[in-house]
């Protein structure tokens, strides 16, 4: 049986470089490191309503998600990386996205 991930819907904070911190408190702790659970409405809360272009991305991401469920993909999971992830907005000194 898999361990339950303890942090399940902690998003944590971008740390000072802008990206998510690879782990907590302890990076020995399965359930202190990446990925981190959530679920598809605390990423929207956490990473798509702060400007125009990030509400885009997440406008995307649910359209996909539609079409996966359309297509018979009713469970699993999802990776979600890369800019979607970072804040674009401080790594690149843009306010309104930048993507």
């Amino acid at each position: 049986m898999a361990m339950a991930n303890m942090n399940a819907g902690r998003i944590p904070d971008w740390g000072y470089s802008g990206f998510l911190p690879p782990f907590l408190d302890n990076p020995a702790s399965p359930s202190d490191r990446s990925p981190y659970r959530a679920s598809l409405g605390e990423t929207l809360v956490r990473f798509g309503s702060a400007n125009a272009a990030r509400r885009g991305l997440m406008a995307g991401l649910l359209n996909f998600r539609a079409a996966l469920h359309r297509a018979g993909a009713v469970k699993g999971f999802q990776w979600i990386n890369g800019s979607f992830v970072e804040n674009v907005e401080m790594l690149r000194g843009t306010r309104g996205g930048g993507y």
